[in-house]
């Protein structure tokens, strides 16, 4: 909301087996900077084992989802693409490479952390936000001068050839897919139907599918399912059984089983814990 902050920041600490980001993407490069223990980023047709000191950069419109493999913590820089394109680049046009050990780039984040992470405000996931309340010239100015040299050796040393047209077509029908499946995931949804959609064979579009999110497709529904039932969990009191039905799973039993697998906590918990 304020112009004058042309980024977003947040820290964010994660258990193992923690996740963030199943299988998303958006325009805005992300550049996350790992402090602690290590992690699995898949990116595009990547996978990335990340560990702290290195910097993994998400490339725009890159389908994208983290796993902790231990307790990890990590900063999670975005540069908004309108500050790139005042600055007579467009960031989104280019290609970086996925994991970076760079000691200056790494000097100059824990230099905007420290200007930034003194105004924070707590978000989802256990994140901390830097709040974009600055309005001092003089930490505008720095904050401005610290982005742009950070960008300046993102180009010099980290920029290679762009894999997108490549991996264009597979990633677009798979990105088609997941809005499908998200859109529609309390309907009993085939392989048959998601495949015809894409216009791909079912099973080259099974074996894509698991490549770029990491998960098989019905692992992907119920998942999908899930996401949508914590939002009613929280949001109304409807009785946890008909969440279930409305979010797709036929038997009770079988979506508290899927709800704790997926977050270690039953959806009863769930709720109890969103109530407090």
């Amino acid at each position: 909301k304020n112009p004058l902050f042309p980024f977003f920041l947040h820290r964010t600490k994660l258990p193992p087996r923690g996740t963030i980001g199943i299988a998303n993407w958006h325009e805005n490069v992300e550049f996350l900077y790992f402090t602690e223990g290590d992690a699995t980023i898949l990116s595009g047709d990547k996978t990335i084992h990340i560990h702290a000191g290195e910097i993994a950069v998400i490339n725009s419109n890159e389908i994208h989802s983290l796993v902790a493999n231990s307790n990890i913590s990590y900063y999670c820089l975005i540069i908004f693409t309108s500050f790139c394109t005042r600055n007579c680049f467009d960031i989104t046009k280019d290609y970086f490479q996925p994991q970076i050990r760079d000691e200056e780039m790494n000097r100059l984040l824990e230099e905007l952390v420290s200007i930034c992470m003194s105004r924070q405000s707590e978000g989802q996931h256990g994140m901390t936000i830097a709040k974009n309340d600055i309005t001092d010239t003089a930490q505008i100015l720095s904050i401005y001068s610290i982005l742009l040299r950070f960008l300046s050796i993102l180009y010099q040393k980290h920029k290679c050839k762009s894999d997108f047209s490549t991996a264009s077509h597979r990633h677009e029908c798979i990105k088609l897919a997941i809005t499908y499946i998200r859109q529609n995931c309390e309907r009993d949804i085939t392989l048959d139907e998601i495949s015809g959609i894409v216009k791909m064979s079912k099973f080259y579009f099974s074996s894509e599918f698991k490549k770029i999110t990491g998960y098989a497709f019905v692992t992907f529904l119920n998942i999908s399912r899930c996401e949508k039932a914590k939002h009613l969990l929280s949001a109304t009191d409807t009785a946890i059984s008909e969440i279930g039905t409305q979010c797709g799973f036929s038997d009770p039993s079988y979506f508290t089983r899927t709800f704790t697998k997926q977050y270690g906590i039953s959806p009863s918990e769930y709720r109890r814990k969103k109530k407090v």
